[in-house]
């Protein structure tokens, strides 16, 4: 499912939204890096595809042709990565705690 990146809300429309196009609930851009499926922050760009121009803002449009609508499954949120960075880090300090 396309799936806005800022509040979950389903993209009914097209697979590949406007330039200007915002989510009809919470009106985040939907033409942006954080809902494309090449997006990955670890990446030093944020985007695997290495053709690419680099991108500063990564919420707002952009001109990338590589444009792909990211697929998320109906019982993702947008707190999901958060709380997967959280608890990563928690473990990361757990495990190097001083006795």
């Amino acid at each position: 499912m396309m799936r806005c990146y800022h509040c979950g809300q389903e993209w009914q429309g097209e697979p590949r939204p406007g330039f200007n196009a915002t989510c009809l609930k919470c009106e985040a851009y939907l033409y942006c890096c954080l809902n494309c499926r090449f997006y990955d922050e670890a990446s030093s760009r944020g985007c695997r595809l290495t053709t690419t121009e680099p991108v500063r803002r990564k919420d707002h449009p952009n001109f990338c042709e590589e444009f792909k609508f990211v697929d998320r499954p109906s019982e993702w949120s947008p707190g999901d990565k958060a709380k997967q960075r959280d608890a990563a880090r928690e473990k990361f300090d757990q495990l190097f705690k001083k006795p």
